[in-house]
């Protein structure tokens, strides 16, 4: 992402990363999504409980 383009990160996206702990580049790339499900992942409960 360029860097005009950073500033527009609203509020809540900015929460969102830094609920999930995410500190990397939002460029767009195929290395930043795969690291933004991997902090997804393993930050945000399913809601899937064992019976």
């Amino acid at each position: 992402m360029k860097r005009d383009e950073m500033q527009t990160v609203t509020p809540e996206i900015r929460a969102y990363l830094d609920r999930i702990g995410f500190q990397g580049p939002l460029d767009g790339s195929a290395q930043t999504l795969a690291a933004l499900q991997q902090a997804h992942v393993t930050s945000i409960p399913c809601g899937v409980t064992a019976s």
